[in-house]
């Protein structure tokens, strides 16, 4: 077991120690302050993918028929094998808020198509933090790949969630299969390596903003991060309205990778 992982068991039993210790159950919690050293920096965590992982993943089965889909000829055989890695890739969403979005997450603003990441408990959505809920203008990679085709298509049939051929699994979470067919995924295309996942879709974005020369406060409104190594928000993040639409897009329009097996949908981006 990771120690990330250790050290959220932890945490978990020390909220529980907390509630016998008010219940006056027991007079102490023996848990506060326990933890697993993580001899792993948080930088050394997780790598991006490199050009040749990504040429190789964007190679394989999913996007065997990228050109046929990308001219209207065909439909993807599973639409979140075939978005969620390209939606990962342009736009930054983490694996959960990509597998449980619903057809009312994409939403046209100022007559530009944005996701729409936030909670909604009645559906079982859900936030890694309160920086996560954010708006994301919908790449125009993604657009030539027809994702709003599909996306037009769940509400013609009165979908509620974008990704219906994801099984959810028995604590209502979308990305679990998803995630298990994906490490296999990578393994079968020969694009697996030591501290890559697909959570590596999220630092190439990162990378790929610092590229395109996008300012900091923008790229962490992107991505939702929240600028501070305590996850807290930091008192300026408040104020004011944040960034409009327009700025958004054309901030995101700068995120560009030099991948062959992707040029079809890159080539024609703004």
């Amino acid at each position: 077991m990771s120690a990330a992982n250790c050290n959220g068991y932890m945490s978990r039993w020390s909220g529980m120690m907390n509630w016998m210790v008010k219940e006056e159950l027991t007079g102490r919690n023996p848990c506060i302050g326990l933890r697993v050293a993580d001899p792993i920096p948080v930088r050394e965590k997780r790598r991006p993918f490199s050009s040749d992982q990504l040429q190789r993943i964007f190679c394989g089965g999913p996007f065997e028929n990228l050109g046929d889909i990308c001219e209207g000829k065909v439909e993807p055989t599973r639409p979140s094998h075939f978005y969620v890695p390209l939606i990962a890739l342009f736009s930054g969403l983490r694996q959960n808020e990509i597998c449980q979005q619903t057809v009312d997450d994409v939403v046209e603003i100022d007559g530009v198509f944005n996701f729409v990441v936030k909670p909604d408990r009645e559906l079982g959505k859900r936030v890694k933090t309160l920086s996560s809920e954010r708006v994301v203008p919908v790449h125009p990679a993604l657009i030539n790949a027809r994702l709003l085709d599909h996306w037009r298509r769940c509400k013609v049939q009165k979908e509620v969630r974008l990704w219906p051929d994801l099984e959810l699994d028995k604590f209502g979470y979308a990305s679990v299969h998803f995630s298990k067919w994906f490490a296999r995924y990578l393994t079968k295309t020969d694009a697996k390596l030591d501290r890559t996942a697909f959570h590596s879709f999220r630092h190439c974005f990162r990378d790929a903003l610092r590229a395109g020369r996008v300012e900091r406060e923008i790229a962490f409104a992107l991505g939702g991060w929240t600028g501070s190594r305590s996850g807290v928000v930091a008192t300026g993040d408040i104020y004011g309205n944040g960034f409009e639409i327009g700025a958004l897009h054309e901030a995101i329009t700068k995120v560009r990778y030099d991948i062959p097996a992707l040029s079809i949908i890159t080539q024609r981006v703004e």
